[in-house]
């Protein structure tokens, strides 16, 4: 993996690099603002922007992993930084062995679906066909067409339905890869 990640943690005010060095750019910003919802963001180098700035700073870590050629994580572990940059040593290496590897597990997820956008798309919408007994009275919000008997809907985990084929193409275009009526994300990390 050549990508260089960070990692904003903001509940627990941490900023984790992945590939990349303390204070450097990075190729994608991964946000978590709330548990389990990961928003992505590529090619970001205006991290100052997402931190709140309220006096307090945000611990920096390094985060480091092995792969086998399968792709399963061997190792993982944490470089802790102090406010100045400096590598430092903390003792809590127990809990940080099992939560860098889930953390290394959102990266790779992360690395699977911005190179196979494709199929993550396909796994995020549900997709059948519109019958004579089913209705739906609204338009699909993203080409404003009516649907009709034998269209294929697109379903998202949030139960919003569009065109099948309008849905695939608003996620594979839009940045936050989020349902066009709830904002609801979409494609889903589950560590």
């Amino acid at each position: 993996m050549h990508t260089s990640y960070g990692i904003v943690l903001h509940e627990h005010r941490f900023y984790i690099l992945v590939n990349a060095g303390f204070g450097d750019p990075v190729d994608v910003l991964l946000e978590f603002k709330v548990p389990g919802v990961c928003y992505i963001h590529t090619y970001y180098q205006g991290i100052e922007t997402l931190m709140y700035h309220d006096g307090r700073p945000y611990k920096t870590v390094k985060l480091i992993f092995t792969v086998n050629d399968h792709g399963s994580i061997l190792t993982a572990r944490y470089l802790f930084y102090n406010f100045s940059g400096d590598l430092i040593s903390l003792p809590n290496v127990e809990n940080d062995a099992r939560t860098s590897i889930r953390m290394a597990r959102i990266v790779l997820l992360c690395d699977y679906v911005r190179h196979d956008l494709p199929n993550a798309i396909k796994d995020a919408v549900q997709t059948s066909r519109l019958g004579k007994d089913k209705k739906i009275d609204e338009v699909c919000v993203i080409c404003l067409k009516e649907y009709e008997v034998e269209d294929m809907i697109g379903t998202l985990i949030c139960k919003h339905q569009y065109h099948d084929e309008c849905i695939k193409k608003w996620l594979s275009k839009t940045e936050n890869r989020n349902c066009p009526v709830c904002r609801h994300h979409s494609i889903q990390f589950e560590d």
